[in-house]
């Protein structure tokens, strides 16, 4: 079978490319830097882009280029193959100091990254490919150059949020002109899109419903790591609560965690994840007011997934509660890695007790009823122990990511054939 040029545009970071990219910092950024992070280290993003690429390293019918903005690099373009993927990192016009104070006092709400959208319509021109796949319509950062895609090239936008979901923009963006312009922009992306990859036909409804009624959406998700992980470690915490920034939801778990605390005064909670100092001043407040600062210890940011992964497993169970995401990944790990979940109703997570229990539920911002089901894994280890083997089946019959991602090369093909020769897409691509 011929070979289709694919571009995808999107955001990510692994520890194996920034060791491929030296790093620039001005003398100030360093100085400023270590009032705020600790050093200038970078971090793992975007799993699921890290994890997809490797699996289209094993596929010879795709050519595949990878456009991804990063900061902090010395050149402006950083160009090179490696395993058969064709990787354009280019520095973000964000990366310098001056630019990023202007935009945050002048054009916080307005930017619109014309700087990047050069660098990637630039790249793109040079690929010449048959199809572009933006991943992650929100990111305005490197997402609106689909606004500047020649109108003879096929574009595919995946997933993976939807701020536009009533559900999810209040509680994400609190500040009305950030909301305003998050959902400006994500529209826009969706609007001018040929194509539409969306995980739940929730999604879908919304789309149609209030941002593009004519809009073409397939059933394509974000694929799924299908590895079971229950390797026995040391327990050291009873709860452990992850999200790259613990904001999404944090309040949520320290009121369910002060109730339970309160019935088991022994039981602990371990925290990983990013925390400004706003936030954590805020928190720190109420956690003393509630008398649980000494059962609660916090990681911080860890640079690597592998290294989230392995402190994960050093909980007994996961306390992950949801504001606006459909499913987080966060949870898919937790279950993948033996840990039985406790979380919060959705419009997709009662499908993960489909078949049989896999997580317990509780109605968001309900303290009370998220506390018991806490409460039900401390006292009933047979009842987690069988949760924790529900939530391994579930991950095994999920589709996997190999399976995905081979869709996604089906998908490629049938939106090429449908943009040119308006062939109809086959049943599989279509929400059941």
């Amino acid at each position: 079978m011929e070979k289709i040029k694919v571009v995808w545009v999107c955001a990510f970071s692994s520890e194996e490319m920034r060791n491929r990219m030296p790093a620039k910092f001005s003398c100030l950024e360093r100085f400023l830097y270590s009032f705020v992070t600790k050093g200038n280290k970078e971090y793992d993003f975007a799993p699921w882009n890290i994890n997809n690429i490797k699996i289209f390293e094993t596929f010879d019918d795709v050519d595949l280029h990878i456009i991804c903005p990063t900061r902090r690099i010395k050149k402006e373009r950083n160009d090179f193959d490696l395993r058969g993927i064709h990787y354009h990192f280019f520095r973000d016009e964000s990366t310098n100091l001056a630019h990023r104070l202007y935009r945050y006092f002048f054009t916080r709400y307005s930017s619109q990254f014309k700087r990047n959208r050069k660098l990637e319509l630039k790249i793109i021109e040079e690929i010449k490919p048959d199809i572009i796949h933006l991943i992650g319509a929100e990111n305005y950062y490197y997402s609106n150059v689909l606004l500047d895609v020649p109108e003879n090239i096929p574009t595919l936008v995946q997933l993976q949020t939807l701020v536009s979901d009533p559900r999810r923009c209040v509680p994400h963006y609190p500040n009305p002109k950030l909301r305003k312009y998050a959902l400006e922009s994500e529209q826009r992306i969706l609007r001018k899109a040929n194509y539409i990859g969306a995980t739940y036909l929730y999604h879908k409804e919304v789309i149609l419903r209030d941002i593009a009624p004519n809009a073409n959406i397939l059933d394509l998700n974000l694929g799924s790591n299908n590895l079971i992980d229950f390797e026995y470690d040391q327990k050291d915490y009873d709860f452990v609560y992850f999200a790259r920034d613990i904001k999404k939801a944090f309040e949520l778990v320290i009121e369910a965690f002060a109730l339970s605390h309160a019935q088991r005064p022994h039981i602990t909670l371990d925290v990983i994840g990013f925390c400004d100092e706003e936030y954590k001043k805020e928190i720190n407040a109420r956690i003393q007011e509630l008398g649980i600062q000494d059962s609660i210890k916090f990681e911080g940011l860890l640079p690597t997934i592998g290294d989230v992964m392995s402190q994960i497993k050093r909980s007994k169970f996961a306390l992950l509660p949801i504001k606006g995401d459909m499913v987080s990944g966060t949870i898919y790990q937790a279950m993948s890695h033996g840990l039985p979940v406790v979380t919060c109703i959705t419009p997709a997570t009662p499908d993960l007790n489909k078949n049989r229990e896999c997580v317990l539920l509780s109605a968001v911002g309900d303290h009370e009823a998220m506390a018991a089901n806490m409460i039900k894994l401390i006292d009933n280890l047979d009842f987690a122990n069988g949760l924790q083997h529900n939530a391994g089946l579930y991950i095994q019959e999920r589709a996997s990511r190999q399976d995905a991602m081979r869709k996604w090369v089906k998908a490629y093909r049938a939106c090429i054939d449908n943009f040119y020769h308006h062939t109809p897409f086959d049943t599989e691509f279509l929400f059941k």
